[in-house]
């Protein structure tokens, strides 16, 4: 698998595993009515948010922290920024400002260096900017 596919199949796994904390239920809403589904006891919404902070979480961001560093450049994809890159910035940005789940630590990241500065490259890139302002 090359590393863009091992990339996104990482950030779709964790995004995945987040429904429970976005919405305190185990399977997440109810698409008519939007009301939660099975809704998570407050015990076993603490046991959840352990395992996303403790294991689940800081495990993929690692994973993408050996991909990065496998790559040939400064990108999950060698010297061009793709789609990864920015699917990780928008992700990881939310995590580290608090904002993407309530609960989920910004700690996850903290043995990813390479994560947080393809984060500030991507945050810093010509194209991004001109994007946003374009939107």
């Amino acid at each position: 698998m090359f590393a863009g596919a091992a990339c996104e199949e990482a950030l779709v796994d964790m995004k995945k595993v987040l429904g429970p904390a976005w919405y305190n239920a185990v399977l997440g809403r109810n698409p008519l009515t939007k009301e939660p589904l099975v809704t998570l006891p407050d015990s076993m919404r603490e046991e959840v948010m352990y395992h996303l902070n403790n294991t689940v979480l800081p495990t993929r961001f690692q994973q993408l922290e050996q991909f990065l560093a496998s790559s040939e450049g400064p990108y999950f994809c060698g010297d061009r920024m793709t789609v990864c890159d920015l699917s990780l910035y928008v992700y990881a940005s939310g995590i580290l400002d608090g904002t993407f789940a309530a609960g989920v630590q910004p700690s996850v990241m903290d043995n990813c260096p390479g994560l947080k500065a393809l984060m500030e490259r991507v945050g810093n890139h010509p194209r991004f900017w001109l994007e946003r302002a374009a939107n």
